[in-house]
């Protein structure tokens, strides 16, 4: 059998999924994250699958350079899964990093994967490998990954040239596709997932312990609820919001399983993950959390501190008081940056700092 299919990530974002439904897709797998980090455009792609009876799974891009890196990946994986139904295809770990290549050997290589995906395995869900022919025949031991699912990418740029590689695939990326104007990584499946996962599911969910009965648990927000989020919180992926992100009053579209995280948006468009934590109702007042910097606020440096990228500032500096000018990156929150009379000073983190 052969079934069409087409990769999602944050390239997609806004793509037709009526385009893809009449292009004869079937499924798609969609980029749920990175790293440790969820991808945000992931619930829009679900979402729309779903919406438009499209079967998908997921994939989950590496830059592990450790078998503990490669646990860390997993169990974010395995909380991002969660929130959401199960998938009917599996999920494939992208593992092709420059870094990865040249830096580890082939039996580390290996085992970073096969950690992986034994760690959501045993999470009850069905977990297998994505990467290229030469990635399969030079960095890892295919011997070892019998057992897994193998996504194999090979552009022939034409599903109806076939690969020359045989390394036991079910699937096979196998090049460029544009449908509905959107460029999109073409598959073909050869098998039936949605039968498979059926089964698998049935086989491997995991055992649940017996548990003493806890209180329910239930939503920190009314249905309907307006709601903000506090100024200076990231979204739960770690991303810093823009500033007008802070200044809205945002629907509660989906909360996680535990309610501890909520995805907020406006008008069923998806605006971000967050801690349910950092939200309040939009017709209050937020709780100040006193020992928060905010740009503005006076400090001073706590003794030895040293700038960001850890070099030793002046002996002066601590007996200085400044004006917090920066409050954070998108890729560093405990980013700070502090000056005086609008001169820039240094870059410290925010635990180096006291206000004043």
């Amino acid at each position: 059998m052969k079934v069409k299919g087409v990769d999602l990530s944050y390239v997609q974002e806004g793509i037709n999924y009526n385009a893809l439904v009449e292009d004869d897709v079937k499924f798609a797998i969609i980029r749920l994250g990175f790293a440790d980090k969820e991808d945000i455009t992931a619930a829009g792609h679900i979402k729309g699958c779903q919406n438009h009876g499209i079967d998908y799974g997921y994939y989950w891009y590496s830059y592990a350079m450790s078998v503990e890196e490669a646990k860390k990946e997993a169990e974010a994986c395995i909380s991002a899964i969660n929130k959401y139904n199960r998938p009917n295809y599996p999920i494939f770990y992208d593992f092709e990093e420059k870094n990865q290549a040249e830096m580890l050997d082939k039996a580390t290589k290996t085992e970073i994967v096969t950690t992986f995906c034994d760690t959501v395995i045993a999470a009850g869900y069905k977990c297998g490998v994505y990467a290229s022919g030469s990635w399969f025949g030079v960095h890892l031991d295919t011997e070892k990954l019998k057992g897994y699912d193998i996504w194999l990418a090979h552009w022939t740029y034409n599903p109806e040239i076939p690969t020359s590689y045989d390394v036991g695939q079910t699937m096979w990326q196998w090049g460029l596709d544009v449908i509905g104007s959107m460029e999109v990584d073409g598959d073909i499946c050869y098998v039936d997932y949605p039968a498979i996962m059926e089964k698998f599911y049935k086989e491997h969910q995991p055992k649940e312990e017996e548990k003493p009965v806890e209180e329910e648990v239930k939503p920190p927000f009314a249905d309907g609820e307006k709601v903000k989020l506090k100024y200076g919180c990231s979204f739960s992926d770690g991303t810093l919001p823009f500033t007008f992100v802070y200044l809205t009053a945002f629907d509660i579209i989906q909360y996680s399983k535990d309610y501890s995280e909520a995805l907020i948006g406006l008008n069923g468009n998806y605006t971000g993950w967050v801690y349910t934590k950092d939200l309040y109702p939009a017709n209050s007042q937020p709780e100040v959390d006193e020992n928060k910097l905010n740009k503005g606020d006076k400090v001073k440096v706590k003794e030895g501190a040293t700038d960001y990228s850890g070099k030793p500032l002046a002996s002066f500096v601590y007996q200085q008081v400044y004006e917090v000018m920066q409050v954070g990156t998108i890729a560093d929150p405990d980013y700070i940056v502090i000056g005086q009379g609008g001169e820039v000073t240094a870059a410290l983190r925010d635990d180096d700092l006291y206000k004043v």
